[in-house]
C-alpha cells in the first residue's frame, strides 16, 4: 500500500495524473482505509478537472483519516473547500469554511479558505472583522494576518483592475 501510494505521489508531482490514479487505486484496493491514497486519488482527479470524483474521494479520505491526525484532517478539508470554490459553489464553500474556521480560528489554512470563500461572495465586512480578530490576538498570529492581508490585497487589486476594464 505504501509503495503504490508513494509511487502515486511521484507520478502526480510530475503531472502524470492518469498513471498516478492507477497507483493510488491499487493502494486503495489493497486497503480501503488508506486515506493518503484516497487523498491522492482526489487530487489527481481534481487536477484533471473531474471535481465530482475528486470530492467523492476527499470525503472518503476524511471519513477514514484518524481524527487525532489534525494536520491531515485540516488539509483534506481545505482541499474540499478549494474544490467547492473551483466549481463556483460559493455558498457551500462558505458554509464549510466557516465551520472549520469557527472550530479552529487560529489555524492558518482555515483562515485562508474562509477569507477566500467570503471574498468570492463579496463579504468584505466579514473579512475585515476576521482581520481585526487576528490582529487583536497579537504577535503569534502575525504571519496569519500577513497571509490573509496579502490574499485580500491581491483580490482587491484584481477587482479594481476588473472594474477599470469594465469602465472603459
Amino acid at each position: 500500500v505504501h509503495w503504490h501510494t508513494s509511487y502515486g505521489l511521484l507520478l502526480k508531482a510530475s503531472g502524470r495524473y492518469d498513471d498516478a490514479i492507477v497507483e493510488y487505486q491499487q493502494a486503495v484496493d489493497m486497503d480501503n482505509m488508506a486515506w493518503k491514497a484516497l487523498q491522492g486519488l482526489a487530487e489527481s482527479y481534481i487536477a484533471l478537472e473531474e471535481y465530482e470524483k475528486g470530492t467523492t474521494f476527499l470525503n472518503q479520505a476524511l471519513a477514514v483519516v484518524p481524527d487525532t491526525f489534525k494536520p491531515a484532517v485540516r488539509e483534506i478539508r481545505a482541499d474540499l473547500i478549494a474544490v467547492m470554490l473551483r466549481k463556483g459553489d460559493f455558498q457551500a464553500s462558505l458554509q464549510y469554511s466557516k465551520a472549520c474556521f469557527e472550530e479552529e480560528p487560529d489555524d492558518r489554512s482555515n483562515t485562508k479558505v474562509y477569507v477566500q470563500s467570503l471574498y468570492a461572495l463579496s463579504e468584505f465586512k466579514q473579512i475585515v472583522e476576521i482581520l481585526q480578530g487576528i490582529q487583536s490576538r497579537g504577535e503569534l498570529a502575525f504571519s496569519t494576518l500577513s497571509d490573509v492581508v496579502d490574499e485580500f490585497c491581491r483580490a482587491c487589486r484584481t477587482q479594481h483592475a476588473t472594474n477599470l476594464l469594465e469602465a472603459e
